[in-house]
């Protein structure tokens, strides 16, 4: 057996162990539009939440690859679960890829990159990702990654943020959120932010509004955001419907 497939068998076995384990009230959470949170503190136990964090920085350092044998094998237990938990690991990869670039010299210089990525393994934060614009057509926004309606105003120390998310998967379990809005540089034109912040911040409405059978316990609810305000450090600016390594 190949290095590599050791690697991924590791990543296998641990959702394998949780999917067996959460399959078991799956169908409860589902009738009960209830989150799991024990599900989320079992896989924080576990390390599961942090498998992306690089090894430098003494996580896994899972492949995407990796990630996706070993959510498959989670959601053959609990699709809901898998699903929520799938929005943490893309987020959390966008800002470990971030981190990458800075430590290459090619991304933006964020102080809070790296804080973030090593608080996921001492303090197990999870993040939600909810980007997806309502107001806006994903053909033209990429589901808001490189584009969206919600606007975004320069302020003293950063931005405010002002619109609406949907798909906020993981927001009932998040501590940090990641999402974008639309800024008007006066010198480089119409730019796409991307931001994270804590999901407690002033002016963070999550709207208990997810109620799809069969995939309830994900509560991908709308967000709202009434003037979030988001600091300089916790920023990216970029060319609005444009393609780069976040897009």
């Amino acid at each position: 057996m190949s290095e590599t497939t050791k690697r991924q068998k590791r990543f296998i076995d641990m959702a394998a162990k949780h999917a067996d384990d959460f399959k078991k009230r799956v169908a409860q959470h589902d009738e009960d539009s209830s989150f799991p949170h024990e599900n989320v503190e079992a896989m924080k136990e576990s390390g599961y939440t942090a498998i992306v964090v690089p090894e430098e920085l003494g996580g896994a350092g899972a492949t995407p690859l990796e990630v996706a044998m070993a959510q498959e094998r989670l959601a053959y237990g609990d699709l809901p679960m898998a699903i929520a938990v799938n929005m943490h690991h893309v987020v959390l990869s966008i800002i470990a890829d971030l981190w990458r670039l800075d430590q290459q010299g090619k991304g933006p210089k964020l102080e809070a990159l790296e804080p973030l990525l090593k608080a996921t393994l001492k303090d197990k934060l999870i993040f939600g990702g909810p980007v997806s614009d309502p107001g806006m057509n994903s053909s033209v926004g990429f589901a808001g990654i490189n584009d969206t309606t919600r606007k975004a105003t320069r302020v003293d120390g950063g931005y405010l943020l002002k619109g609406k998310s949907g798909f906020g998967t993981m927001s009932a379990g998040a501590d940090y959120l990641l999402t974008t809005g639309s800024y008007q540089d006066p010198d480089k034109g119409s730019q796409c932010l991307l931001c994270f912040f804590p999901s407690a911040a002033d002016g963070v409405e999550i709207q208990s509004n997810w109620d799809t059978m069969s995939i309830r316990a994900s509560q991908s609810n709308d967000v709202v955001w009434n003037d979030v305000f988001v600091s300089d450090d916790a920023c990216v600016l970029r060319p609005a419907q444009s393609w780069d390594e976040l897009a």
